[in-house]
């Protein structure tokens, strides 16, 4: 299969094409239900109406994901990637250090683990964006490179932007581990073990729905 230059495009290309030639291969299990790849492209879709359509997430907004490392908070970060928009995620963090950086960086909206509520309008629990159907036709955006970034934060408190095309760049050949702790979204983590796992249509391991007492029921 052809997939298009921009690497944004292309890793959504890939996912696409994983669902349908590896539609049964397992990409993550939940307490309540697997994950294929046929279905995990399926949530991508799903997100991206419900951010857009319900939620009116447009293109160059920045949506902060608080939480553990929960599996379905990639799913995000795909969703946002396909509308243009840019995923600023605050894992693994005590209160404090959440709420600084809220402060340093402004976002349109809030997703975060059921355990960590939000007193705020823009809060949404994450299991939200894929509790059902959504059946507005989102917009996406054709060129999703120069808009759809990832935001670390990081220890000094300053913001790095880093796009897929720099995240790529970077990947391993060959996943170190398919197990993902508390923190998905850092470089390390994204280039030498999800993003090569995701390229070989291997199945993750996370630590978020993996260990009793911490998992969280998501929509199918």
């Amino acid at each position: 299969m052809h997939f298009p230059a921009d690497n944004s495009t292309k890793m959504l290309a890939l996912l696409q094409h994983l669902a349908e030639v590896h539609s049964d291969a397992v990409a993550y299990v939940l307490p309540d239900r697997v994950i294929t790849y046929r279905r995990f492209w399926s949530r991508v879709e799903r997100a991206c109406a419900r951010l857009q359509g319900e939620w009116g997430v447009r293109q160059g907004d920045v949506v902060a994901y608080v939480g553990h490392g929960h599996p379905d908070a990639l799913i995000l970060y795909f969703a946002l990637l396909r509308l243009g928009a840019s995923l600023f995620p605050l894992e693994a963090l005590a209160p404090d250090l959440v709420q600084t950086g809220l402060i340093s960086q402004p976002v349109s909206l809030i997703l975060h683990d059921d355990d960590m509520p939000f007193d705020t309008a823009k809060a949404r629990p994450l299991q939200l964006l894929l509790e059902n159907w959504c059946h507005y036709e989102p917009l996406c955006v054709e060129e999703v490179s120069s808009n759809g970034r990832l935001l670390v934060r990081a220890d000094n408190g300053h913001t790095q932007s880093l796009t897929m095309d720099h995240l790529l760049s970077a990947m391993a050949p060959q996943a170190r581990s398919l197990f993902v702790s508390e923190q998905i979204f850092s470089q390390d983590i994204l280039t030498s073990v999800i993003f090569p796992a995701l390229h070989a249509a291997r199945e993750l391991i996370f630590s978020a729905t993996n260990t009793a007492g911490t998992r969280q029921r998501t929509g199918s």
